[in-house]
């Protein structure tokens, strides 16, 4: 931090501020709100519900991402309307 502000910091105290902003998020996880971030996380996800062609386990596909499971496996919908579940590193992006 001091390289790139140029300022000497307290590092304890930042790390008691860093504690106690991810303890606070981390305590206002309920199961009644989990929704709620969930539904955050899957708002934020790159290219969601917009039609691209990714690489699926070697093949080309046009497909739309559509969420995620439980798991956090990406969920692609092909424009027969099928979905396929794919774990980390079985999409590929093409940009």
């Amino acid at each position: 931090l001091k390289m790139t502000t140029g300022v000497e910091y307290n590092l304890d105290e930042i790390l008691q501020q860093l504690l106690n902003s991810v303890l606070g998020r981390y305590n206002r996880i309920k199961p009644e709100t989990t929704s709620k971030f969930e539904n955050d996380y899957q708002r934020a996800l790159y290219r969601l519900e917009e039609w691209h062609e990714y690489i699926v386990n070697g093949s080309s596909v046009y497909s739309k991402i559509t969420g995620t499971t439980a798991y956090g496996q990406l969920i692609l919908e092909n424009e027969n309307g099928k979905s396929v579940i794919c774990d980390l590193k079985e999409v590929k992006f093409i940009i």
